[in-house]
C-alpha cells in the first residue's frame, strides 16, 4: 500500500476484480429504495428529506457505474472513477444534481432512475440477472407520476 507518491511513480492500474452479483444487486436495491423514499418525501412536500435520499441514490448509482466501467474498487463509487478513470466520468450524471426545490429534486431523481436503467444494461453479464429491474420500473413510474410545485412548505 503506497501512502505517499509525490512523483507519481506507482501505477495503480490493473484489472478490476470481479464484483459479486449479490453486491451489485444490493447497491441497485439501495439506489431504488432511496428513489422510492424520494418519491415519498416529494409527496409529503419535504424537500430536505427528498434531497438527502436523492444523494443516497446517486451514491449507489456511482458504485454501479464504476462496476459497469470496470473501475477498480467500485465500492468507493465516484472516488474510484476519479482516481482510476476520470476520463470516463459520465457527463449525464450532472442531471442528477438538484437544488433544494421540489421540482428540481423530482427531475434529478428521474435522471438517476434513467441512468440506473442505462447502467444496468452495461453491467457485466454475470450480474445483470440479479438487477432489481421490477423495482426500478416501479420507482421510475412513481417518479414520472409525481407533480410538484416549487412552493415547499417547511417540514
Amino acid at each position: 500500500m503506497v501512502l505517499y507518491d509525490p512523483h507519481g511513480a506507482v501505477c495503480a492500474a490493473g484489472p478490476a476484480p470481479d464484483v459479486a452479483s449479490s453486491t451489485v444487486r444490493e447497491w441497485a436495491f439501495l439506489a431504488c429504495a432511496a428513489l422510492a423514499d424520494v418519491g415519498k418525501y416529494l409527496r409529503r412536500r419535504s424537500p430536505w428529506e427528498a434531497h438527502a435520499r436523492l444523494g443516497t441514490a446517486r451514491d449507489e448509482l456511482w458504485k454501479l457505474v464504476a462496476v459497469a466501467l470496470g473501475v477498480r474498487d467500485p465500492q468507493f463509487g465516484l472516488t474510484s472513477i476519479l482516481d482510476f478513470a476520470p476520463e470516463l466520468l459520465p457527463a449525464a450524471m450532472q442531471a442528477t444534481v438538484a437544488e433544494l426545490d421540489l421540482d428540481a429534486v423530482t427531475t434529478a431523481a428521474s435522471a438517476v432512475a434513467a441512468l440506473l436503467a442505462q447502467t444496468a444494461r452495461q453491467l457485466p453479464s454475470g450480474t445483470v440477472s440479479d438487477f432489481p429491474a421490477g423495482m426500478l420500473a416501479y420507482v421510475t413510474a412513481d417518479l414520472a407520476a409525481l407533480t410538484t410545485t416549487s412552493d415547499p412548505r417547511p417540514s
